[in-house]
This record gives structure tokens, sequence and C-alpha cells, in this order.
């Protein structure tokens, strides 16, 4: 899932992040499959990567380093947002 939100900078970004990922946490799913059981309730979370678009950057740039943020999000133990900037200088494009 990629959301793209025109005029933020990279702290409003991740309150919005934050936000969504508490939505998703607080919305139980009850699953009705054989697979997963029928009635089972499965609490679904999300990693959410954060970046800001830089002069210069391409927009392939600007996916690729919210894809590494996301990553570092489930690396710190899943169900949390990261920001690009937070990264470091090896995270950049």
């Amino acid at each position: 899932l990629v959301v793209l939100c025109e005029g933020l900078d990279e702290a409003s970004a991740l309150f919005r992040g934050e936000a969504l990922r508490l939505d998703v946490a607080r919305c139980p799913f009850a699953a009705n499959s054989e697979a997963a059981g029928t009635g089972e309730i499965l609490h679904i979370t999300v990693s959410v990567g954060v970046a800001q678009m830089t002069p210069g950057q391409t927009p392939g740039d600007l996916v690729l380093l919210a894809d590494r943020a996301m990553y570092a999000a489930k690396a710190r133990g899943r169900n949390t947002v990261v920001g690009a900037s937070s990264l470091g200088p090896s995270a950049s494009i």
C-alpha cells in the first residue's frame, strides 16, 4: 500500500502513519475461512515506512526510500512507523 500525502513534511506524515497503524490495530478481523478457523479473531498489524521527496529524487527513488523505512519498521518489531530520515545516510538514494 502506498499513500501519497501532498503538502506534508515527514513529521506530519509520521503522525498520519501512526494514526493509520492505530486504526488498523483497533479493528479485529473475524476470519470465516477453513484455513483460519471459523470465527477466529485475528488482530492485524501494519508496519509503515515514511519518506519525504526531496529535490532531485524521482518518484521511484521516493518509493524505494519509503520501502526501506517500512522494512526497518518490520526489523524493529513490526507494528511500528519509521521515517526514512531516521535511517541515516546509508539509506539515502
